[in-house]
């Protein structure tokens, strides 16, 4: 049965796509760039820089962290998500009560609806989801001037879960900053939203209410999304990105110095000759790692040293290994950091710090530029699938611990840890 659309809409503004994508990418470098000087943070005491268990006692199968906000589905395929509602990202039935002078819940709220969830996907202002037999849908978007479609060929948000309109079925979705991206099982990338920079992958620069077909004969088995650019993998391991070039983060050759506009519509082949075993977008970087455990980061990395190198060097355009020579079989990026995880059960994190991002017990004022364990404890590695088992949003992070709960760290203002 498909779930009623709350009748709370927002319509699209009329403000240019541009103009949005510009403020929305102001706010996203100016909460990136607190590592670049210690700056006064009237909200550092919320800062959770260890990790801490998400409330109530549930088995989570998959777990993803948005900006700021988180959600996760259990082995039983319920939706739980929780943090800010400003955008209606927490699909619940219901508003949640106001936390101080923002609608938030401090911890899980159950996804409204009877639909059964394999997979979820935590954006900058929306939520999707896929069912037990693969439909896709989402919610959220609820933001007056930041456009988010929700791919249910209209232009409105919606408080809770709303169909994606296609025949098709997926194994696997992603949702960046005001796209989505979803994956079918023979391997056929399909995107939907804002494409102004050509991160729909279709050859064109026209925004779609519905998914379109990522232009490409490549078939791919698994993809991410970040704020304007899209990475997958190919079957056999090739890597491929498509979208804004802004910071190199498409790797494919170096850029100069924020290069704005700089794009690709269609997804282009990642430098070097290597393969892939899972790659993830940060909003302005990405990282990846290689089937024979290596983890490279490329793209932008002066505000927090979130490429991993050790250096302090602004951007790169291809892809450079992490420093410490560790082999990992999993990697999540956030707004400027990024998280691996290890055939040990263990993550390291590196980047912005400044809220206690990383989860190594600390905060700092500049960005960590090599690994530092998170102190969590066991975490649970990816799947065959490379679906969601770890994630990080602007400042915080999530993962799924090898006893099915999930714990969360960093930024807790807008109660994304869920633990309160």
């Amino acid at each position: 049965m498909t779930p009623r659309r709350h009748t709370h809409r927002v319509p699209v503004s009329c403000i240019p796509a541009a103009v949005r994508v510009a403020r929305l990418l102001t706010l996203l470098l100016a909460l990136s760039a607190c590592d670049a000087a210690a700056v006064n943070n009237p909200y550092a005491g919320r800062a959770v820089p260890t990790p801490v268990s998400v409330s109530g006692a549930r088995q989570y199968a998959r777990v993803s962290a948005g900006f700021f906000h988180s959600c996760a589905v259990t082995t039983n395929g319920e939706g739980w998500c929780w943090g800010s509602n400003e955008y209606l990202q927490l699909g619940a039935a219901s508003t949640p009560p106001r936390c101080e002078s923002f609608s938030c819940s401090r911890t899980p709220l159950r996804v409204a609806g009877a639909l059964a969830w394999s997979d979820i996907a935590a954006g900058v202002t929306s939520t999707c989801a896929l069912t037990t037999n693969g439909r896709a849908y989402c919610w959220g978007g609820g933001y007056p001037g930041v456009r988010t479609l929700l791919g249910d060929s209209t232009t409105v948000s919606s408080q809770t879960p709303v169909r994606v309109q296609t025949d098709s079925t997926f194994i696997a979705i992603t949702v960046g900053g005001s796209h989505s991206c979803a994956l079918t099982a023979g391997g056929t990338a399909m995107c939907w939203g804002e494409n102004q920079f050509g991160q729909l992958g279709d050859g064109t620069a026209t925004s779609s209410t519905t998914p379109v077909v990522v232009g490409s004969a490549v078939r791919f088995a698994s993809i991410s999304a970040s704020l304007s650019t899209t990475c997958a993998v190919a079957v056999g391991g090739v890597g491929y990105c498509w979208g804004s070039n802004r910071w190199g983060q498409i790797g494919v050759g170096e850029v100069p110095y924020n290069s704005f506009g700089l794009s690709e519509r269609r997804p282009r082949e990642i430098s070097g000759d290597r393969r892939w075993t899972q790659l993830a977008t940060g909003h302005e970087h990405t990282c990846g790692i290689t089937t024979d455990g290596a983890a490279l980061c490329w793209g932008l990395n002066e505000n927090a040293g979130q490429l991993g190198d050790g250096t302090t060097v602004s951007h790169r355009g291809v892809p450079t290994p992490v420093s410490g020579g560790r082999t990992y079989d999993g990697i999540t990026a956030g707004a400027a950091a990024a998280c691996a995880h290890t055939p040990a059960n263990e993550l390291y994190c590196w980047g912005s710090n400044y809220f206690g991002g990383l989860g190594n017990g600390q905060t700092q004022s500049v960005g960590v530029n090599r690994p530092v364990k998170n102190i969590g404890g066991a975490f649970r590695g990816p799947d065959a699938s490379r679906n969601h088992s770890m994630g990080l949003g602007s400042s915080h992070g999530c993962a799924i611990k090898t006893d099915g709960s999930v714990s969360c760290w960093g930024d807790a203002f807008y109660g994304q840890t869920g633990d309160r």
